[in-house]
């Protein structure tokens, strides 16, 4: 049986915000470093970016092309990507659920997030009012460390006080959220917003993710009254013993 959820951590990027500009720029940063021949080129774009405080895309840029070994664009290709990348700044959100179900959940949970992000064009997340409903925020570029490292959870789990298999992770990457997350001692469940700008998706789904934080809810709410009936019905009753040597009566 599933410890009862007393905090719930959520991702940042996908999950409680996005970029709704029909290109996503870090799709295309991804695409180029996938040319110049990484492994992982979204492992490598989040440990060379995502790691330390940048002043923008260019220094993400440079730090990207010195792991490399090589530069990522030239000239023109450059230019359209520095482009893009300031284009799109004003169209990442904070999506419409986010606020209200946050304050709805922070009646009940301790709520934070934990999210691999680079530190610039943020703005619009620092001054949001989903943010100030927020107890812990731990953002890798502040620590340090990427998901799915166990630290991060576990840093999360003292700062709210909670221990960690009473806490939910909500994220939309199946390594560094769920299974991350789940290795660290907590559970763990995935979302996939229905846009089709999302900076990750999952190639094949192995699950039912949730749409949004409006099931969230929901799928909480089912657990806590599965919960409260288990409780209210307490332990099955034994059945009555006769004292030794008693005889039945006959009828």
């Amino acid at each position: 049986m599933r410890a009862p959820i007393e905090a719930i951590a959520f991702d940042l990027w996908n999950t409680l915000i996005g970029c709704v500009h029909p290109v996503n720029p870090m799709n295309r940063l991804v695409e180029l470093v996938r040319a110049a021949g990484a492994a992982d080129p979204m492992a490598l774009v989040s440990e060379c970016t995502m790691r330390e405080p940048l002043a923008g895309i260019a220094p993400a840029l440079r730090a990207l092309e010195r792991r490399l070994g090589r530069p990522l664009a030239r000239g023109e290709e450059r230019a359209r990507l520095l482009a893009l990348w300031a284009g799109t700044t004003g169209c990442n959100i904070v999506f419409d659920d986010v606020a209200p179900a946050l304050a709805r959940l922070k009646q009940t949970y301790r709520i934070g997030v934990i999210s691999n992000t680079q530190s610039f064009d943020l703005e619009f997340w620092c001054s949001s009012a989903a943010r100030a409903l927020l107890e812990v925020e731990l953002l890798s570029y502040e620590v340090g460390l990427l998901k799915p490292d166990a630290r991060l959870f576990q840093r999360f789990a003292r700062a709210v006080g909670v221990a960690p298999e009473r806490i939910l992770m909500i994220g939309d990457n199946s390594r560094d959220d769920v299974e991350g997350a789940r290795a660290a001692g907590l559970q763990a469940a995935r979302i996939c917003r229905p846009i089709s700008t999302l900076s990750h998706r999952e190639p094949i789904a192995q699950d039912a993710p949730l749409a949004g934080l409006d099931e969230l809810e929901r799928r909480l709410r089912d657990l806590r009254r599965e919960g409260g009936r288990r409780a209210g019905a307490g332990p099955p009753r034994a059945a009555p013993r006769r004292a030794r040597g008693s005889r039945r009566r006959p009828p």
